[in-house]
């Protein structure tokens, strides 16, 4: 005797565990990279809404300023974020020991400028060294060195290389670039 049996295809489990990961991520501060921040000012997607003139940059546990997706499975659901509102895509690959990861979460991303800026992108932090799969995913972005930012804008057909260790105001100027050609 046959018995049919239906298994629903890899994509949509995917699509399945990717819907259940934001609805964790927004109800259960356990779950989600923004547990320093207030329920309240979440918006849509899990990113922060904070005003540009009170210079706070919640901090993650890894020392990253601001409310980041993270790691390979955050950056499979920034992609889907990125093509589904059209802001520009982040993606920051680092490591533990870079000590100009630390100058750059240090220095550069929690400033006010920076951080307003960055509020209106969609971005992704991965350590590369924290599991196979976050090693595989920074070979296949090509990271050659660290920090690495890639930016991505809807219609690209690749990502590019964005600024790293430069002086806050540059880098602002380089987010506003990036809002202004997705339109915003």
């Amino acid at each position: 005797m046959n018995t049919y049996r239906h298994e629903p295809s890899l994509k949509v489990l995917a699509g399945m565990g990717a819907a259940i990961f934001l609805l964790a991520f927004a109800v259960n501060p356990l779950l989600g990279v923004a547990s320093d921040v207030d329920r309240a000012q979440l918006g849509k997607h899990g990113q922060a809404t904070l005003p540009p003139t009170t210079g706070f940059a919640p901090e993650n546990h890894d020392g990253v300023p601001g409310v980041w997706l993270d790691g390979p499975d955050g950056f499979e659901i920034a992609k889907r974020i990125h093509l589904n509102n059209g802001t520009p895509l982040l993606i920051y690959v680092y490591t533990d020991w870079c000590g100009y990861c630390r100058r750059l979460n240090t220095q550069i991303l929690p400033d006010a400028g920076v951080q307003a800026c960055l509020n209106q992108m969609t971005k992704v932090k991965i350590n590369a060294e924290t599991s196979e799969q976050a090693k595989r995913l920074a070979s296949e972005l090509r990271i050659a060195g660290y920090p690495t930012l890639l930016v991505r804008q809807k219609d690209d057909f690749m990502l590019r290389p964005f600024p790293t260790i430069v002086p806050p105001q540059q880098f602002t100027a380089a987010c506003q670039a990036e809002i202004k050609k997705a339109g915003g």
